[in-house]
């Protein structure tokens, strides 16, 4: 019989000398993410807001997130989700 381990995958990420340990998300909290995101995408503050506290319930604190530039930021969105984010 075959074994099959589904242990809650993270993510090292390394920002200056640190290191933090941040949690794939699941698929209810990509479905929640999305959900609140969506209408608001258009709206720069609020949808960082919810990008900074999406990964802050993942393990990355807000202050460092912050701190990103937009390409380390998205590098982060899309390893986490599995997705490429879709030029316009």
């Amino acid at each position: 019989m075959a074994d099959l381990d589904l242990t809650r995958r993270r993510l090292q990420v390394k920002v200056g000398t640190e290191t933090y340990k941040v949690l794939f998300p699941t698929a209810r909290q990509v479905e929640q993410f999305d959900s609140k995101y969506k209408p608001v995408q258009k709206d720069q503050n609020k949808s960082l807001e919810l990008i900074f506290d999406f990964l802050e319930a993942l393990g990355m604190p807000k202050k460092v997130s912050e701190e990103l530039d937009v390409e380390n930021l998205t590098i982060l969105l899309e390893t986490l989700s599995g997705k490429k984010k879709e030029k316009s």
